[in-house]
């Protein structure tokens, strides 16, 4: 934005928000880096580290895109798994 104000008031309204939704699928790539395309799946699993269990009944959305074209963007529901071997929980450990 060429309005450093504007600019620094929409980021300071926005930091609790992204805090609460983004910040945590953060936590792994800024520990290792760009793995390119594995990057939304280390976001998730980051997701998965720092929320586990309080992900059940959440819609996640994950995008990715390349430096072509091509985007992919699709959701994953969090939900109590069948066999407790595959909880969030046991993910998370």
């Amino acid at each position: 934005l060429a309005d450093k104000g504007l600019d620094a008031t929409l980021r300071n309204n926005a930091a609790a928000d992204y805090d609460a939704r983004v910040a945590p699928s953060t936590q792994l790539p800024r520990r290792v880096g760009n793995c390119y395309t594995a990057s939304v799946f280390m976001g998730l699993a980051s997701l998965v580290a720092e929320v586990g269990e309080g992900l059940e009944g959440k819609r996640v959305l994950l995008f990715s895109y390349g430096s072509g074209a091509v985007a992919t963007m699709y959701t994953l529901a969090a939900r109590r798994p069948l066999d407790a071997r595959f909880s969030l929980e046991n993910v998370r450990k």
